[in-house]
């Protein structure tokens, strides 16, 4: 039996990047078995944009931040394996099946990351928290769009926190799944398009940058009691 890929993203007020999205899952040369839309209380017409999307599980709930919709696709998702994407973002057409390769090929693999790189989207400009390196050449990405992860793993290390609601709630998952002792690879590939545009979460730098000192605290503070 083929492995089972589920894919799950959360839409807030997405109407103008869904459907792009959504098509680089669809164009995967291993094919993702089940895609799962969570709307997070979309006020835009994502909603009825989502529902319109064959093939999918579409989940609506009340705007409670991508963390709870993210758990809340976890929850419905059958698939062996999780991959989550972000919105506004693409895959290379090859993501899930360079990713599986690696994760069948070494079983001791709970889950893998790829390199990512930025483009600028609607917008001609480069805004000023988006630094000009991510745009130049791939870099480690360090976002949840470019995993593809074993489902026991997910389990093990647990959902995401849904307090955290500006960006940091992937960061502390892989702090946790750190803790958790899980073992990780960072492929060199290329695999993820971030798109850069007005709208971006992590251009809420007030809120986001509080949020991810928040986090890197409670690391810090975690690993000091495990080191004693």
């Amino acid at each position: 039996m083929p492995a089972k890929v589920s894919v799950i993203i959360p839409v807030y007020n997405g109407q103008d990047f869904i459907a792009d999205a959504v098509k680089t899952v669809r164009d995967q040369t291993f094919p993702c078995a089940e895609l799962i839309l969570v709307d997070d209380g979309s006020t835009d017409g994502s909603a009825e944009k989502l529902d319109d999307i064959p093939d999918a599980r579409v989940i609506h709930q009340a705007n409670s931040g991508p963390a709870v919709a993210r758990n809340a696709g976890v929850g419905v998702a059958s698939g062996e394996f999780i991959a989550f994407l972000d919105q506004d973002d693409l895959w290379a057409a090859k993501k899930t099946a360079k990713q599986l390769a690696v994760l069948e090929n070494d079983q001791t693999l709970d889950y893998v990351l790829s390199h990512s790189i930025y483009k600028l989207h609607m917008i001609t400009e480069r805004p000023r928290w988006a630094k000009q390196k991510y745009f130049d050449e791939p870099v480690p990405g360090w976002v949840l769009g470019s995993t593809l992860i074993r489902r026991r793993t997910f389990d093990r290390v647990g959902g995401f926190d849904p307090a955290l609601r500006h960006g940091g709630d992937d960061v502390d998952w892989f702090s946790r799944s750190e803790t958790a002792g899980v073992n990780r690879l960072m492929m060199p590939d290329l695999l993820v398009y971030r798109r850069i545009h007005s709208k971006n979460l992590s251009a809420q730098t007030k809120e986001g940058n509080k949020e991810l000192l928040s986090v890197i605290r409670n690391m810090v503070s975690q690993r000091r009691k495990a080191s004693h």
